[in-house]
């Protein structure tokens, strides 16, 4: 019933008091032009109250005026274009009947976190780790240069966390690991996360366009709809993803936060600082 996206932010501007919206199968993307990349961005349902110009007039967004904080915090659950097991309806359903258990307490896992860091990001990850601690306490840092492999990563994705924070370089497709001792890079492709059928409800993707939700059977798509766990993913449609200030994204969760309001708070101030 929404022919484009400014109608459906339109509709979502028309609703008073709304702190959030999840949006449930095929609506409108918009699309943003920015530094020679072409990429889907819900960034744009947010910001209720500014200005999106279309400059070219190409049918992608290229500049921003007004206000840039967003109003509200939007996700969206995209399972019409992942085939690689059951159809859309059956996605959604199992996704509806976790998220019920999740809340009411028959779903549970361990209150722990993983960070796992490849080589690139590496000399990082002590500080990582602790901006973790944050939100959870017990908190698993990998992050040795050989240590960190596909095989590895698969492998700790059954072992039971209630969030997983992951640092590849990726595509919509795979995370990619470097391995100085191998062949590498070695991945994990969408297949594999589906197959592993992960043990953890939540997930912070530093994975280049893993949330690419364009994309047949895109990487986050299946954490997020595999068949006992995975409840919701952050991550980018295009380069890189949450880069810095995890502990303010972390403690605001910590201290009772929705995911949704925390992301929004977190985006205000460091989403919009470039």
């Amino acid at each position: 019933s929404f022919p484009d996206p400014p109608a459906l932010r339109a509709y979502l501007a028309g609703l008073p008091d709304l702190d959030g919206c999840l949006l449930v199968g095929d609506f409108p993307i918009p699309w943003l032009e920015w530094d020679d990349h072409e990429y889907p961005f819900d960034v744009y349902y947010m910001d209720l109250d500014g200005t999106w110009v279309d400059a070219d007039l190409d049918g992608m967004y290229d500049d921003h005026l007004g206000a840039p904080d967003p109003e509200i915090w939007v996700g969206r659950l995209q399972a019409g274009n992942l085939d690689l097991s059951g159809d859309e309806v059956p996605l959604l359903d199992n996704y509806f009947d976790k998220n019920h258990a999740y809340r009411t307490g028959e779903l549970i896992l361990p209150s722990r976190a993983l960070v796992y860091v490849d080589d690139d990001w590496a000399h990082n990850a002590a500080n990582l780790g602790q901006q973790m601690e944050a939100l959870f306490p017990d908190t698993t840092v990998i992050s040795e240069p050989n240590a960190t492999t596909a095989l590895d990563y698969g492998w700790r994705l059954g072992e039971s966390y209630a969030w997983v924070h992951v640092f590849a370089h990726s595509t919509a497709f795979q995370h990619n690991f470097s391995y100085s001792e191998g062949d590498g890079p070695l991945s994990i492709h969408n297949l594999d996360v589906l197959q592993i059928d992960p043990r953890a409800f939540f997930y912070n993707l530093f994975a280049c366009g893993a949330a690419r939700f364009v994309e047949r059977n895109y990487l986050s798509g299946w954490y997020v709809f595999g068949d006992t766990f995975g409840l919701l993913t952050i991550g980018s449609t295009t380069g890189g993803s949450m880069v810095r200030g995890f502990d303010r994204f972390h403690s605001a969760l910590a201290q009772g936060a929705s995911l949704g309001g925390a992301f929004r708070d977190w985006f205000a101030v460091e989403g919009i600082a470039d």
